[in-house]
């Protein structure tokens, strides 16, 4: 099971911790997973071709993203937003393989 989890200092998102494995399916042919890492990436990615890289940390591992906010600007937290509006919807289609911790 892949789980996610967000931490905020008041208000303001402070990080996203994003770890585990699916078990959906073999490893390769695993559509939760692959479906969870694009979103991870393609948020970053986002992030950073946006000039806006110098507000986030990133550390990858296997099995285990963490976005730590570093400033909340618009585009962080909007992104970041959309990042877990995305993993909130495929756990609604995957629950068995995706939780919000």
């Amino acid at each position: 099971m892949i789980t996610y989890k967000r931490s905020f200092k008041g208000n303001n998102l402070d990080s996203i911790t994003i770890e585990g494995h699916a078990l959906f399916a073999d490893y390769g042919k695993d559509i939760v997973c692959a479906a969870v890492s694009t979103a991870t990436i393609v948020s970053i990615n986002a992030i950073e071709s946006l000039n806006e890289e110098e507000n986030i940390k990133v550390t990858i591992e296997e099995g285990y993203v963490k976005i730590e906010v570093i400033k909340n600007t618009p585009t962080v937290v909007g992104l970041l937003n959309n990042l877990i509006y995305s993993l909130k919807d495929i756990e609604i289609q995957f629950p068995n393989h995706l939780k919000e911790e």
